[in-house]
């Protein structure tokens, strides 16, 4: 999977190989191709989808604003509450801003639902509800039940998510690494940050991060 990490104080972008297996298929991002032109064009809409996510967070997304976590927080949740919000950004910024990447994120949204597992085949409620949030943002709906609460809660996120791609200190950031806007932007983004980490903690710690094939891991 791909992995966003640091070489002292430069990002490090990590992307997988693709891998041809014995039977004449590709394996790319836990998933396999044909080899033909179709599907060999599939796995390359798939690596370009995630090295323009990757390459965008590495323009946009500061994530040392968020070091002063305790020593009691959960890993888990506090990593997926600042991936998605995160993500929500790099999101927004492709659909203001470069329309014909917004295609190929949409595709790996698209194959990446169908990989995610349905809610209520998942015991670990935390991770349960990153499920469904992932599978709201990626398709709209939710696949398998989940209850009232939990509803309420993916909906709660969603909202905040929303407010912040929408608030004023975001859509002013029309520049990349525009230092006063940037500023703002880390302000709203440790606040909702908080707000989804406290939401998902009432449920009880996660025993994974839920994630997107084309999204770093």
């Amino acid at each position: 999977f791909p992995v966003l990490s640091r070489l002292g104080k430069k990002p490090l972008l990590l992307l997988p190989e693709p891998l041809k297996t014995k039977k004449g298929m590709w394996f790319f991002e836990d998933m396999f191709f044909k080899d033909d032109v179709s599907s060999r064009s599939d796995l390359w809409l798939q690596f370009l989808a995630s090295l323009d996510h990757l390459c965008l967070h590495t323009a946009l997304s500061n994530y040392s604003c968020y070091s002063n976590y305790g020593d009691n927080t959960d890993v888990n949740l506090a990593t997926f509450s600042v991936s998605i919000v995160e993500d929500a950004l790099v999101d927004s910024y492709i659909a203001r801003n470069y329309p014909d990447m917004l295609a190929t994120q949409s595709y790996a949204s698209a194959i990446a639902f169908l990989k995610l597992r349905k809610a209520d085949s998942i015991q670990n409620v935390s991770l349960k509800i990153q499920t469904a949030l992932l599978m709201k943002i990626t398709s709209g709906t939710i696949i398998g039940e989940i209850s009232g609460e939990m509803q309420m809660s993916v909906d709660y996120i969603l909202d905040r998510l929303s407010w912040l791609k929408n608030s004023p200190n975001t859509l002013g950031m029309r520049k990349l690494n525009k230092d006063e806007a940037v500023t703002k932007v880390d302000e709203d983004k440790k606040k909702v940050v908080k707000e989804i980490y406290d939401e998902l903690m009432k449920y009880g710690k996660s025993l994974e991060v839920a994630a997107l094939p084309h999204q770093e891991h």
